[in-house]
């Protein structure tokens, strides 16, 4: 079996999120937030249904029309991650996920398309345009996934939008935004005026005093990293952390805890 087809295997197997053990603890008392789907349709974050693998059974009986166009592009939803397999008519293909390509060789056989001669883990023609590969539950369509387009900041952004409690729900990885899940990140903000409370492993729980200037926060901490929290337009706010080793870009939602709606209820 190719690199290129172990790639794929071992991503589409083993892609799973660490939840590291010191941000569990979460040593700030800061509770974490909640934010369901329901709520995330409020930011026009989701939209459309996607369709579940496990509803689609390929038809043993069925045979692939002879005009079936196997070259092109195929898209898969993984957990909120988008995926896409690019058969070309030379019989190689690219595997593309958020921050990594591979590359391979497929043949048909059958009904079915064969990647790097794996044949244990094929790629079965579920009609109407539809792949689904058993093993893994992708279900492979023309139709590209639903992904999160951030909207621009808001330059004259007034200080008190970012009040409140926020935590990140979508992350850049190489330009394209995941759920921040998938890259093992939970932190979460607490703003009140500059004050602002940085939580999760990436800060290490800490209480920082910002700054605000031309419709944003900013703050350089004492590791050299420059913090910058944008307001955007779609309600969002955009965390960017710079520094030595590189730039992160966290989008986070509002949020609440218990501590919160106690307080509303003592008023």
């Amino acid at each position: 079996m190719s690199k290129a087809c172990m790639f794929f295997l071992a991503f589409l197997l083993l892609w799973a999120p660490i939840t590291p053990a010191e941000e569990a603890a979460n040593p700030s008392g800061i509770p974490e937030a909640v934010i369901s789907e329901e709520e995330a349709e409020s930011f026009d974050l989701y939209e459309g249904e996607e369709p579940d693998p496990a509803d689609v059974v390929p038809d043993a009986e069925a045979e692939l029309p002879d005009d079936f166009p196997v070259t092109g592009d195929w898209y898969a939803d993984s957990d909120g991650l988008s995926l896409r397999l690019c058969p070309s008519a030379d019989g190689t293909y690219d595997f593309i996920a958020p921050g990594a390509v591979s590359s391979g060789s497929w043949v048909l056989e059958d009904s079915s398309v064969i990647l790097d001669g794996a044949a244990e883990y094929p790629l079965e023609w579920a009609g109407d345009d539809a792949l689904i590969q058993e093993s893994t539950g992708l279900l492979f369509s023309r139709e590209a996934p639903e992904t999160y387009l951030p909207e621009g900041p808001v330059p004259d952004a007034d200080l008190s939008w970012f009040a409140g409690y926020w935590s990140s729900l979508w992350a850049d990885l190489d330009g394209t935004a995941v759920p921040a899940w998938t890259v093992g990140d939970s932190t979460d903000l607490f703003i009140r005026d500059t004050l602002v409370a940085l939580g999760g492993k990436r800060f290490g729980d800490i209480f920082w005093n910002f700054s605000f200037e031309n419709g944003q926060l900013s703050a350089s901490l004492e590791d050299g990293r420059l913090v910058t929290i944008s307001f955007q337009r779609d309600s969002l706010l955009r965390l960017t952390v710079s520094g030595p080793e590189g730039k992160d870009i966290l989008y986070l939602a509002p949020a609440w805890f218990d501590a919160l709606d106690s307080a509303d209820e003592d008023e």
